[in-house]
């Protein structure tokens, strides 16, 4: 499978300039070729690929950059084309791309050749040779491509993309059901439950002052561009922690179980759904990542042999266990069934609920019976994964 490994680097002046050069050139090329597929005179990533010559013809300075690294423009373009096209057939709103300025365009590819890495120094063709903040070993296996990317802040780092083979854990038959919510981050079925830490309403208020601060500038001036690098640190910030956060519960998760339920959900439509969710309730979905969480953990889920399922959200939060349902409001946290006479938290209920259905789905699929599943749970809060290990 294919992983991305990042380090960071410090370049010098000349390489920091050279990078700035082919960024320039790279979204020349970008927008030259989203041009003319506007004009129809392009419609595949081929045809990108050829004009790039012709480009090359048309404005000499182009030759500059690394012949791979302009031609991958092209393939971004067509990415980004497929990925608005999968979204209006889901039923999304989308426009067009856009023409990308200068603060848009920040990523160079260097695909299979073009770089060259000896210990920690990693040598560029046609920008220079760079000393890479080795956090840890170099990715072994077969190098695909090199990302060269800068933030919005002006860091600067490296994304090694590898082909690896997958490390299979020891053998695990242990399964779990996780819900997802805004009130805890997850709670699974065995009744430990992750707090939600909500990074970015702890950084909200310094976020909104930098805003206020950023509009009153003069737009591109000396001082707006530095209140501009003040806030884009501050954000990059609140999204590293979420991204450390959900690494150590999706690797604490896919370590100590071999099958897990998770909600198929869909988190567009639900920012999307304004009538229905408030500002501050889309804010806090956003500021918990699920997204971001599940794509973790499906990935080390493929790596390490487990099982990941997903399964329809639909009544996993109405519907008891003993298959009656309970219709309740968002803000009703505890639930209680008239029949069986169980009272535990709602998202307690939620994950048996995932659980039995994954499981279901799983048995049908594989052609096995799922293991047993507790007739009457009791919540157990005294055992929370607040800090799982990675």
């Amino acid at each position: 499978m294919l992983r991305s490994y990042r380090y960071r680097f410090y370049p010098s002046t000349e390489v920091r300039n050279n990078i700035t050069t082919a960024l320039n050139y790279c979204r020349l090329t970008y927008n030259k070729l989203l041009e003319l597929y506007y004009n129809g005179k392009i419609n595949t990533v081929y045809d990108a690929c050829n004009y790039v010559a012709t480009l090359k013809q048309q404005y000499p300075e182009l030759k500059t950059v690394y012949s791979k690294t302009l031609q991958r423009a092209g393939n971004h373009l067509f990415n980004n084309i497929s990925v608005l096209a999968s979204l209006k057939n889901k039923g999304f709103k989308t426009g067009g791309l856009r023409y990308k300025n200068e603060y848009r365009f920040r990523t160079l590819e260097y695909n299979q050749s073009g770089f060259k890495i000896t210990e920690n120094l990693l040598e560029l063709s046609k920008i220079g040779t760079v000393k890479l903040i080795l956090h840890r070993p170099l990715p072994e296996g077969r190098i695909k491509s090199i990302l060269i990317t800068r933030t919005k802040s002006g860091e600067y780092y490296a994304i090694f993309q590898v082909e690896t083979s997958s490390i299979t854990l020891l053998q695990n038959n242990s399964a779990v059901g996780l819900d997802m919510g805004v009130k805890t981050f997850c709670y699974d079925s065995d009744g430990n439950f992750v707090d939600n830490p909500k990074f970015l309403a702890q950084s909200l208020h310094k976020i909104k002052l930098l805003h206020r601060k950023l509009s009153r500038k003069q737009r591109f001036s000396q001082n707006w561009l530095k209140t501009r690098c003040k806030l884009a640190k501050l954000q990059e910030y609140v999204a590293n922690q979420r991204n450390n956060h959900n690494h150590q519960v999706s690797r604490y998760y896919v370590n100590n179980y071999g099958i897990i339920c998770v909600e198929d959900l869909s988190i567009a439509r639900m920012l999307s759904r304004q009538n229905r969710t408030g500002k501050t309730l889309r804010r806090s979905i956003s500021d918990a990542g699920w997204g971001d969480f599940l794509s973790k953990l499906a990935y080390k889920a493929e790596s390490a042999g487990r099982v990941l399922v997903r399964v329809d959200p639909r009544e996993t939060s109405q519907k008891c266990y003993c298959g009656n349902i309970v219709k309740k409001d968002l803000s009703e946290r505890v639930h209680d069934c008239p029949c069986c006479g169980v009272s535990l938290d709602r998202d307690f209920n939620s994950a048996l609920n995932i659980l039995k259905k994954g499981l279901e789905l799983l048995s049908g699929r594989e052609g096995r019976e799922p293991p047993g599943l507790p007739v009457e749970p009791a919540v157990n809060r005294d055992h929370q994964v607040s800090k799982p290990l990675a």
